[in-house]
């Protein structure tokens, strides 16, 4: 999350999120009665004799929102806030009315609150301070498959293609620099300073294009890491990295990487029948309550089991305030698919809870 500005004392504060994470944080921070403002869209109808009623011009305008209703959609990564505009840039659209807000990656917005909870602010600062995460690149001859890692939400971009056909892949005489030209210059768009860029690949095409970029003085190069052990390219490479020892060693202290370490304990503990887990939202409750939870692990289709998103953000403000830590974990990894299938709920706890 960037935070352009913030003055906790005012409950001010402005702020672009930049990946779905950072939208389950706004809801979390967002509550009714809360002022909102931000860019959005409405279709200004034309007056007169003439004009076909269902005509009209669809503009931008800036608006502030009084909230009432907030609803999150992590599978399509919107946050949509509802409520009475109180102001807006445009003299056409009159206050009283009610609106919605769309709050996406990306796409700035401001809040005004009465008042910033210490929960609030750090929940504010933590997304602010963490990790940028790190690049996948999966590549051999033909095609090379990218993705990003922010957080725990992987992202994947279209692959690129050498034009080589099958016959070639064994040809050494075709220089591949144009190919890795390419490459370099989709992975620039997705790079920031301080991330790490994961090379994987069958053979030794990655181990040429890491050279490549060292050779060339490219600024990619002291960020680019080697990952040995992938047989695939592509998207299917991208995926199977994931599972990789050697990177899995790389990014030990990455959030993915830490959410990683914690569910092979889950798995662990149920394989020895350790009474130091909770499966389910139900049992996740009791155990918060209890001040149990050293660590939960939450999918995003918790939805899926209608459970209201007030209880679930008032068990993860209950699990923080106790002193433990919270994943929020979408499906775009198998990560995410393991902890659905464990009920979508899994929590470590600190010593046993007797549920009924």
């Amino acid at each position: 999350m960037i935070i352009h500005r913030l003055v906790p004392k005012a409950g001010l504060v402005i702020l672009t999120p930049e990946n779905a994470e950072d939208l389950w944080v706004l809801r979390r921070v967002i509550s009714p009665g809360d002022l909102v403002s931000g860019e959005t869209s409405r279709v200004i109808k034309e007056i007169g004799e003439y004009v076909r009623p269902d005509k009209g011009e669809r503009i931008k305008i800036t608006i502030t929102l009084k909230v009432e209703r907030i609803a999150l959609d992590s599978a399509l990564e919107r946050l949509k806030i509802i409520g009475e505009i109180t102001s807006s840039s445009n003299e056409l659209v009159s206050k009283g009315g009610s609106h919605s807000l769309v709050a996406v990656p990306s796409k700035r917005i401001g809040l005004q609150k009465e008042h910033l909870s210490s929960m609030e602010i750090g929940l504010l600062k933590k997304s602010q301070n963490e990790e940028d995460g790190f690049i996948l690149l999966a590549i051999d001859r033909r095609e090379a498959g990218l993705g990003l890692i922010k957080g725990v939400h992987l992202q994947i971009f279209p692959s690129l293609q050498s034009g080589f056909s099958g016959k070639f892949y064994h040809e050494t005489s075709k220089s591949l620099e144009p190919y890795f030209k390419e490459v370099e210059k989709a992975v620039l768009r997705i790079f920031r300073k301080g991330i790490r860029i994961y090379v994987s690949g069958p053979g030794h095409t990655k181990n040429e294009f890491a050279n490549l970029l060292s050779n060339s003085g490219s600024r990619l190069a002291p960020a680019v890491r080697v990952v040995d052990g992938i047989d695939s390219a592509g998207d299917d490479g991208i995926y199977l990295a994931l599972h990789s020892k050697d990177l899995r060693n790389n990014i030990s202290e990455s959030k993915l990487g830490r959410a990683a370490a914690l569910l092979e304990e889950v798995v662990r503990r149920i394989a020895i029948e350790d009474n130091h887990i909770a499966l389910g939202f139900s049992d996740a409750v009791k155990a918060s309550d209890e001040g149990a939870i050293e660590s939960l692990l939450i999918s995003d289709r918790i939805f899926e089991l209608g459970i209201d998103e007030d209880e679930i953000i008032n068990l993860l403000n209950t699990v923080e305030s106790k002193r433990g830590k919270t994943f929020l974990i979408d499906s775009s990894t198998d990560l995410g698919v393991q902890v659905s299938k464990l009920s979508g709920v899994v929590s470590l706890l600190r010593y046993p809870v007797y549920f009924d």
